[in-house]
C-alpha cells in the first residue's frame, strides 16, 4: 500500500538524518525513472543510477517475494561490486499488522524467480 511505503520511506528517512546529520538523497527508481523508456531499457539505467548510488534501501511490501525486478536491483547492486551490508531493508507494512509482517517474511522465505513477475 502506498500509505504504509511512505511511512517505511520516512521512518527511515528520519533515522538517516539523525545518523548522519543531514537528510539522505534518494534516487527512487519508482519516481525517478525514465517513463518514456521500454521495459528492455529500463536495466541499463538503473544500473547507471545503481553505479552512482553509495548506498541501497529496499521497500519491502506485499509485492516484494513477487517482483523480478527488486531481486533484479539486488542482484545487479552485488554485481557491481557493492557491500552487501551498504543494503537497508525497510518493512512497509500497516504497523499495526503483524499477521502481515510474518506474510511478507514467509513470502519472501519462498521467493523462487521461476514464480516471480516483471514490473507493470
Amino acid at each position: 500500500p502506498p500509505a504504509a511505503r511512505f511511512a517505511a520511506l520516512s521512518s527511515w528517512a528520519g533515522a538517516y538524518q539523525e545518523r548522519e546529520g543531514r537528510p539522505p538523497r534518494c534516487w527512487l527508481d519508482a519516481l525517478c525513472g525514465d517513463v518514456s523508456l521500454r521495459p528492455h531499457e529500463r536495466p541499463a539505467h538503473a544500473l547507471a543510477a545503481l553505479a552512482d548510488s553509495s548506498r541501497m534501501l529496499v521497500l519491502a511490501g506485499p509485492a516484494l517475494a513477487d517482483s523480478l525486478w527488486a531481486a533484479a536491483l539486488v542482484h545487479a547492486w552485488e554485481a557491481l561490486g557493492r557491500d552487501v551490508a551498504a543494503v537497508e531493508v525497510a518493512v512497509a507494512a500497516r504497523p499495526d499488522d503483524a499477521a502481515a509482517d510474518a506474510q511478507l517474511v514467509t513470502n519472501l522465505h519462498a521467493f523462487s524467480v521461476m514464480y516471480a513477475r516483471l514490473a507493470p
